[in-house]
């Protein structure tokens, strides 16, 4: 018998079986996962049905029988040698002290290189670790845990000088890198613990060691490490006679330093070689300077000659270098490696104090300086710059105090206030250097700011009647050498300052004395 079927005008009939289909096709899927309600009430396999992968369903009742994984702080791997907390100050070093040390320069020396050092060299690792340390002085209101942390600082210490002993001992001879290194690092770290002695002493050391390794011929290498570590060295070296001790020469032509030069013209490709060749322009004035001093008033015509001779060379360079260093600032910040914008300006004050100081490094008068007022006020304005940059740098803590090696304005600026006599334009510099928080070696800001307000009390006290800007010291009122003295370690507190001067003429007797300044 055949299934009944309807027929309706202007279809076809249809067999059962493809009715189910048809019926299928008019029902829409709920598209639920993984099956929806739509397509299982029809009897048919839902297109959006997710296969599980059957490998998951197998292991979902496997048992894990290896060891128990713990979580801890120090639970990584163990790539990098030392404790826990010497990674720690290491991290420290590369993320915050490090920035601290290298100031304004673009050094990869503190950023890079000796945290790569500190690798494989016990030596360097502790010493990184210790400087860390000393600069992080974790502040806590617990009296035991700062003592625990001064312990750790001075194990640290302890554990570079021991590392370096056992280094020297080897028969294959010291690494001069990392004795130089090794003197870097101690300097620091006594100057962060106000030990200016120490400091110095490990500053001359290094210095030494280099001035001897270059008159055996010696080379340091080419790496990195020894190009950055020479010019860093370079650099510090002129903190020496500020303090007493002698500079230690080191006569570096400007082929060596890598600069371009052409017919008395030179050309630098990046603001590291106008830095050098500064550098290299500040020490062998310093060296004039030094050895005019010891020849004394009496010395033959010739020699005299020889040294004015000189005086024109430095100053004829002085200006070959303003004028390359001019061009340079016309490229682009990037292109020249100007990383902070502070770094020109410091140039700058180094520059017009040279503009200064060189022509009158024979002169036996204090009132030379008057002829040299433009260079004055171009000193004050770069240092206002300076200290502008830097309190916009951290507006949150604009008094805060921070550190830095290298000597950059502080050195300069107080310089030159004790040689400019104009009384509101030394006040006004006094005024932006109270502002300058901040220690650059072993030069603290506030502290030379309360001498060179000694300084001007004691030169105007004469004139103190006068309206202020009519305090112009005389000749005989006037100070001539106003040396610090920081030998014994009270820079933080005070400091003893050796001043002298002619009262009575400049072929009278020296007056000399010897001020505490708290």
């Amino acid at each position: 018998m055949l299934a009944y079927q309807h027929y309706y005008p202007g279809s076809e009939i249809l067999p059962s079986a493809d009715l189910g289909q048809a019926a299928a096709r008019h029902v829409k899927c709920g598209e639920e996962k993984p099956n929806c309600k739509n397509c299982m009430k029809s009897n048919r396999e839902c297109k959006y049905k997710i296969n599980l992968p059957i490998e998951r369903h197998e292991n979902r009742n496997q048992v894990y029988h290896g060891p128990r994984w713990s979580l801890s702080a120090d639970n990584c791997l163990k790539v990098l040698p030392g404790t826990m907390e010497e990674r720690e100050f290491v991290h420290i070093f590369c993320t915050k002290t490090a920035r601290m040390l290298s100031g304004y320069s673009t050094s990869d020396l503190w950023c890079r290189l000796l945290p790569q050092l500190s690798h494989h060299e016990p030596t360097v690792r502790h010493a990184v670790v210790a400087l860390s340390a000393a600069h992080a002085k974790r502040p806590s209101s617990s009296r035991a845990l700062q003592k625990s942390h001064e312990v750790f600082v001075l194990e640290q210490y302890s554990k570079a000088i021991q590392s370096l002993r056992l280094l020297l001992s080897k028969a294959q001879g010291p690494c001069f890198t990392v004795l130089l290194v090794t003197c870097l690092l101690f300097s620091g770290l006594e100057m962060l613990h106000g030990n200016e002695r120490r400091a110095l002493d490990h500053l001359e050391g290094g210095m030494k060691i280099l001035s001897s390794q270059r008159q055996a011929q010696t080379s340091m290498g080419n790496s990195s490490v020894d190009r950055e570590l020479f010019q860093v060295l370079y650099r510090l070296n002129i903190q020496l006679p500020y303090f007493g001790r002698p500079l230690i020469p080191l006569n570096i032509s400007l082929q060596k330093l890598g600069v371009k030069s052409h017919e008395r013209l030179l050309t630098f490709d990046n603001i590291a070689q106008a830095r050098e060749v500064m550098a290299n322009l500040m020490q062998r004035s310093i060296l004039l300077s030094a050895t005019i001093r010891m020849s004394g008033e009496n010395s033959p015509e010739s020699r005299l000659l020889k040294h004015e001779e000189e005086q024109r060379t430095l100053l004829r360079e002085t200006e070959m270098w303003y004028m390359a260093f001019t061009e340079m600032m016309k490229k682009p910040t990037k292109e020249v490696g100007i990383l902070d914008p502070r770094a020109p300006w410091i140039l700058q004050i180094e520059y017009h104090t040279g503009m200064v100081w060189i022509p009158c490094i024979s002169s036996r008068e204090q009132l030379a300086y008057d002829n040299y007022l433009s260079h004055f006020e171009a000193v004050f304005h770069a240092a206002e710059q300076v200290v502008r940059l830097s309190e916009e740098t951290n507006p949150e803590h604009p008094g805060s105090k921070s550190f830095c090696l290298d000597t950059e304005l502080l050195p300069m600026l107080y310089w030159t206030v004790t040689k400019c006599r104009f009384p509101l334009l030394r006040r006004k510099a006094i005024s932006t250097l109270s502002r300058y928080s901040k220690q650059e070696g072993i030069w603290d800001a506030q502290l030379y700011c309360r001498i060179l307000q000694r300084v001007v009390e004691i030169e105007e006290a004469p004139v103190a009647s006068l309206p202020v800007d009519k305090r112009i010291p005389a000749e005989a009122h006037r100070l001539h050498d106003v040396r610090v003295n920081p030998e014994n370690g009270l820079i933080q507190t005070q400091v003893s300052v050796f001043m002298t001067m002619k009262p009575h003429g400049l072929d009278g007797e020296w007056m000399s004395w010897w001020e505490y300044v708290e």
